[in-house]
């Protein structure tokens, strides 16, 4: 029994160690000022991960990556993005991404949570568009996704902030490569440099 005990005791510590050893090892990688980008799936799914260190601490950014209706204001590819009302408990929003040659619109759901530096947007299903525009609510159905989970949360990482990013789509039809490339190594990518720039830019005004 004993030796059980000191096996499961050395487990717990040596996946402690390992998280904080990746933890240090992201902040590393993520020095150089540049985004970390990957992307998984096949199909119509595809799912986008990504980091960037910003030098600024968590507060400053928390101010920006909180404030929901701002985003268009500094993101250069989302042509609106705000928050249209409550229902249900939670707050509902719709998001239009400029993608080439169109806008991909999205309403969802957002759970902004201030204790763990997290934003949960989840998109609405049909029925429940339906359901908040009888309500009055302007919202309107998805166009070209059929669910779409997106979390954005910070850590911090030495001085800094680490912004990580989670999104998860899935089409209702199969988008083309080019469509693909431009979300994952471009729309992506360039929402995190927007990020930076701007919390960094805010902090040095202050």
């Amino acid at each position: 029994m004993r030796i059980l005990k000191v096996v499961f005791i050395c487990s717990i510590c040596f996946l402690f160690c390992a998280a904080s050893y990746a933890d240090q090892t992201d902040c590393e990688k993520l020095k150089d000022g540049k985004p970390i980008i990957t992307v998984e799936g096949t199909g119509k799914t595809r799912v986008v991960t990504g980091k960037i260190l910003i030098n600024a601490p968590i507060e400053d950014c928390w101010k920006v990556i909180s404030d929901f209706d701002s985003w268009p204001q500094w993101s250069p590819d989302l042509k609106y993005h705000h928050i249209i009302g409550n229902a249900d408990g939670r707050a509902i929003a719709i998001s239009g991404q400029k993608l080439i040659f169109l806008t991909v619109h999205v309403p969802g759901s957002v759970a902004i949570n201030e204790e763990k530096k997290q934003l949960i947007f989840r998109q609405l299903t049909d029925e429940e568009v339906k359901k908040y525009e009888e309500q009055g609510m302007k919202i309107g159905k998805a166009n070209f996704t059929r669910d779409v989970i997106e979390d954005y949360r910070l850590e911090s990482c030495g001085e800094g902030t680490m912004l990580i990013h989670y999104m998860k789509w899935d089409l209702k039809i199969p988008a083309p490569t080019s469509i693909e490339n431009f979300a994952s190594k471009i729309a992506v990518p360039e929402f995190f440099k927007a990020a930076k720039q701007r919390i960094e830019s805010t902090k040095a005004k202050d």
